[in-house]
């Protein structure tokens, strides 16, 4: 399952089509999958979901194998999941004022 968060992974609601899906982990998730001789539309089918529904999904759907689009590792997510290796370092962080004492 995967949801729309360019530039790592395009694709629509209920758009099924493999031509639909673009962005770098979509890149490496095909290449992977192609890596270990599987081919799309036969052995796998990448589907868009909405973010927010794709951790229950995964937990829940013994039909799918995995989630891609953007997804930090956390401490929460870690006991639940396995991660791979980091697809892209972003390099993006959070600021705050310096005179911020939370």
């Amino acid at each position: 399952l995967t949801d729309s968060y360019y530039p790592l992974t395009e694709c629509e609601m209920g758009n099924s089509d493999p031509s639909s899906f673009k962005g770098i982990e979509v890149n490496v998730v095909r290449e992977a999958l192609e890596h270990i001789g599987w081919k799309e539309e036969i052995d796998y089918v990448l589907e868009c979901h909405p973010f927010s529904s794709m951790f229950d999904q995964l937990s829940t759907n013994s039909s799918i194998l995995g989630v891609f689009s953007g997804i930090t590792m956390s401490t929460e997510r870690m006991e639940s999941f396995l991660f791979s290796e980091p697809t892209l370092d972003s390099g993006i962080t959070l600021l705050s004022k310096s005179n911020c004492s939370f």
